[in-house]
């Protein structure tokens, strides 16, 4: 009877040392994403975001501006210049704008893609939309500048990002079309703040 209750003893003990573990592991933060283009995988290990600035510009304070870049390596802002780290090779921008009346502006939020080609009166300025992005991919850095990549300005596709912040939290996805080329993506994980100082 005695070794059963010291059996049961050490079980209970696994138990919740097991069910600690577990929470612990589920507490972690996995920072991961991908970018397809036309069919070919890259990897997206980083976010960066820069908030809206808050400008004393009477027109400017009518919208809210945010832009999100998703990457494989380290970008940081000195002197109000972008540095990149130079094993970077592919990089998402994303410029979205808002109502500034909509605070709430990363709770699942769907972000419609300006396409240049077709009028502006398709465009719904209430609602938010992603004006002049960028993907890039195959990119070269030197001394952290920029120095060339294989890339697409989404002004002539049609699509949509979608995103959630929950808890410091964002998932993203994304998705971009034209005639020729399917742009699609996702991202989970933390993004860092990043601020001009003008």
């Amino acid at each position: 009877m005695i070794k059963l209750n010291i059996f049961i003893k050490y079980l209970f003990g696994f138990i919740i040392f097991c069910c600690l573990s577990d929470n612990n592991q589920t507490q972690k933060t996995i920072t991961s994403g991908e970018l397809i283009v036309n069919g070919k995988t890259y990897d997206l290990t980083h976010g960066i975001i820069l908030p809206n600035f808050k400008g004393s510009d009477p027109n400017f304070a009518k919208i809210r501006f945010d832009m999100i870049i998703l990457s494989n390596g380290n970008i940081a802002i000195e002197n109000d210049n972008f540095i990149y780290s130079d094993n970077l090779t592919q990089f998402v921008g994303l410029n979205l704008v808002s109502p500034v009346s909509d605070s709430k502006v990363f709770e699942n939020t769907k972000f419609m893609n300006y396409n240049a080609n077709k009028p502006i009166s398709n465009l719904n300025r209430n609602k938010p939309f992603i004006d002049g992005d960028v993907i890039n991919t195959n990119a070269v850095f030197k001394n952290t500048q920029y120095v060339s990549s294989d890339y697409f300005m989404l002004w002539d596709f049609d699509g949509h990002a979608e995103i959630t912040e929950i808890g410091g939290i964002y998932t993203i996805s994304f998705s971009f079309s034209n005639s020729e080329n399917m742009i699609s993506g996702s991202f989970k994980g933390k993004l860092t703040e990043l601020h001009y100082q003008y």
